[in-house]
């Protein structure tokens, strides 16, 4: 039996769809005349101003073009930016180097930019740059399957469009809100919002972005299973783009073009475009599309039986993906390797493989991906003759299926509440602006009668009552409208900040729990509905994935749980004296599981009766973070000290590891107020981003000291200082 790899994964390795990351100047650049007078003012331009405005519109004409070329101008503009004080172009300029990073395949770094851009207040009139970091985030979001966020960003930028009403920006948000339903699986409404996109398009005459809706329409239609309609549109747009030299659209064009001649059986036509899009992407140092096109001729080696030629190539895209830290694309690559051994009838190597990708699926809580992992383990094993063991993967796949549609419909009525939740809110407001409008033209009519009441006393001859009275009035209007004025700022401040903080806390549980939970449900299922005897090692592997499950699960409940009252203002703080090494014992056999798993020793150096006026559950909470952390970027076999120094008036305990260590941007951007920065273990690991932000809040609210101390590379060191109990005592 020959094995096939499922088609769906030459198209989803990657979104191909292009998304269209909008900047204030509306269009690309593509006359090279125009690029060239710009270098040429760039040589005579000092003022910082002037030259700042230069190289951000010099960088954003050759983003497509020469994108090395276009990240030195953007450098050297934030630079000067940062000399100068600058925050608006300092904002533009992040923008554009997260767009370069976006282009070139490096999400995490594009995400590492565009969140510094969205920090720097920028003027309300601004709404266009406003429109364009929000847009991009979306872009990244999206790309990073992160799909409830990047809802919430392209929600804003569409606010911000109708609010400008300006084609191009309406056109922009079409385009990435079908982008976004495709993704999704939702093929008509995203080619609904394609066909919107390129009417204003071809209204406007823009032809960089028209070729950007065309791809996107030849995939839908792809996706529908119409190739030939695809391969038209897919025509049309490397047309386009061919004429305005923009290599970089060109490049995903072929690849695209090439998928939809695969399907067809066309070998030879499928051959020459993934070779002309890998020869573009190489050009140009396009790393997530060289391993993009590389694992599409795999799969078009596997289909002209040419198996050597598939596992180099499928090799070569899993290097690139494992050198840029691009998980689902290594996830895959196992996957097709494990294929490809399953039919040289190598079972062992094919086990060795499907076993990396089935645990990368777990940590990524990628339960769609277990039906296919699982129909290869049921052709392994069938061919082995372990028939027990084939249809216990049978059952598993085929439970996963149900529970996945059970699933979906709990998604969809989730997703309605939701949105209920967000017009709810804004209709409030809108009430509340209505009612802030009434209450002023009132006291505005109370303004204009108190005038004319003056004027007629002024014609009886009282005019000096009149005057004094009419003053008096007037003073005591103003102060009443300057207290309502105040009460209303009041309230509208108190009610974004009670939004902002709602949105933080949906944002994070949609991320980090949504993985988790899906994963619990699947086992739990697949336990409760296994009719056929489980092998009991199988039982037990089983039952360890769901205690993991359940254990990074609860920590994470227990992070946001904490994090809400933080922010609400109910933490209360209850001190008393207490012994640290205990507490700090007690936690790290809580945490002794995880250190096993990855053979790290943790040393407690923390002498007995080392008596702290602390509240006893922050601490614990404190050191159950800041040691789950040292265990998640520890590298295996490593060690972690915890030791204390007492001083004068407090004790200073350091926990020590030896891991991965952290930038010196990142160290200080660690908190910076809503934006959470998660970074994967040292074997990937996952995470929230939460644990540092609820450590420094638990650690102000009791006046303790924190400091972190970290070298990429070597490791990080945390001190915490704590009051002695006799201090607090006296």
């Amino acid at each position: 039996m020959q094995f096939a790899l499922p088609e769906r994964f030459s198209q989803v390795f990657f979104p191909f769809v292009l998304i269209f990351c909008f900047f204030y100047q509306n269009k690309v650049h593509a006359e090279a005349d125009s690029t060239e007078k710009l270098k040429r003012a760039l040589l005579v331009t000092q003022k910082p101003a002037e030259r700042t405005a230069l190289l951000i519109t010099l960088s954003q004409d050759l983003i497509s073009s020469d994108p090395i070329a276009a990240k030195l101008y953007i450098t050297e503009a934030m630079s000067i930016c940062q000399h100068t004080d600058s925050s608006q172009q300092y904002a533009r300029a992040l923008a554009v180097m997260g767009k370069i990073f976006t282009h070139t395949g490096k999400l995490d770094s594009a995400l590492f930019f565009l969140n510094q851009a969205s920090n720097i207040p920028i003027v309300r009139e601004d709404d266009y740059l406003r429109f364009e970091i929000h847009n991009q985030i979306g872009t990244v979001l999206t790309n990073q399957q992160a799909y409830d966020s990047a809802e919430f960003h392209y929600q804003l930028c569409s606010e911000i469009a109708g609010r400008l009403n300006k084609p191009d920006y309406l056109a922009a948000i079409n385009n990435n809100l079908g982008m976004l339903a495709d993704e999704r699986g939702m093929l008509q409404q995203a080619f609904d919002y394609y066909l919107i996109a390129l009417k204003y398009y071809d209204d406007i005459s823009d032809l960089a972005n028209q070729a950007v809706v065309l791809n996107n329409l030849g995939l839908v239609n792809q996706a529908l299973g119409d190739n030939v309609k695809a391969i038209e549109f897919l025509k049309k747009a490397i047309e386009i783009n061919t004429g305005l030299n923009n290599q970089l659209n060109v490049s995903m064009n072929y690849g695209n073009l090439g998928t939809c001649y695969k399907i067809l059986g066309n070998n030879t036509e499928a051959l020459a475009c993934f070779q002309h899009s890998l020869t573009l992407s190489r050009e140009l140092g396009l790393e997530l599309d060289q391993a993009k096109t590389l694992m599409n001729l795999g799969n078009l080696f596997v289909q002209m039986n040419k198996f050597e030629e598939a596992e180099s190539h499928f090799k070569a895209s899993l290097e690139i993906c494992e050198k840029n830290n691009i998980v689902y694309g290594i996830l895959i690559n196992y996957y097709n390797i494990a294929g490809l051994y399953y039919y040289k009838k190598d079972y062992s190597q094919a086990i060795e493989y499907l076993e990396k990708s089935n645990q990368l699926a777990q940590e990524q809580g990628n339960i769609k991906m277990y039906i296919d992992i699982y129909k290869l383990y049921e052709k392994i094993n069938e061919a082995l003759g372990n028939y027990k063991l084939a249809f216990f993967y049978h059952k598993n796949w085929d439970i996963i299926t149900d529970s996945l549609k059970a699933m979906a419909n709990k998604e969809y009525i989730l997703d309605l509440q939701a949105k209920y939740q967000v017009e709810k809110k804004e209709l409030e407001n809108k009430n509340l602006r209505t009612e802030n409008t009434a209450k002023a033209l009132s006291i505005r009519n109370q303004k204009i009668t108190t005038a004319a009441v003056a004027f007629v006393l002024f014609l009886t001859g009282l005019l000096a009552i009149v005057l004094f009275r009419s003053r008096d009035k007037a003073q005591r209007a103003n102060q009443q409208l300057n207290e309502l004025n105040n009460k209303i700022l009041i309230q509208n401040t108190a009610l974004e900040e009670v939004n902002a903080t709602k949105d933080k806390l949906f944002s994070i549980i949609a991320h980090d729990l949504k993985s988790p939970f899906n994963s619990l449900l699947s086992f739990l299922q697949l336990l409760i509905d296994e009719k056929a005897d489980i092998d009991e090692n199988k039982k037990k592997e089983i039952l360890m994935m769901l205690y993991q499950h359940s254990n990074n699960t609860y920590s994470l409940i227990e992070n946001l749980l904490q994090w809400a009252l933080g922010q609400r203002g109910h933490l209360q703080f209850n001190p008393g004296n207490f012994d640290l090494r205990q507490i700090v014992e007690a936690e790290i056999e809580f945490l002794s599981g995880r250190a096993d798993k990855k053979n790290i020793r943790i040393i407690n150096t923390i002498e007995v009766n080392s008596l702290a006026w602390v509240d006893e559950n922050m601490v614990r909470i404190i050191f159950r973070n800041l040691i789950n952390n040292a265990i998640k970027f520890s590298f295996e076999n490593g060690l972690i000290t915890i030791n204390s120094i007492r001083g004068i008036d407090k004790h200073e305990v350091t926990i020590t590891d030896h891991g991965i260590g952290m930038p010196e941007k990142v160290r200080k951007a660690l908190f910076s107020g809503s934006n959470f920065h998660s970074t994967k273990g040292t074997k990937n690991e996952s995470g929230s981003g939460l644990g540092l932000m609820i450590v420094k809040e638990l650690m102000d609210k009791q006046g303790c000291s924190f400091h972190v101390n970290s070298t990429e590379g070597k490791g990080t060191a945390i001190t915490l200082g704590f009051p002695l109990a006799n201090n607090a005592v006296a």
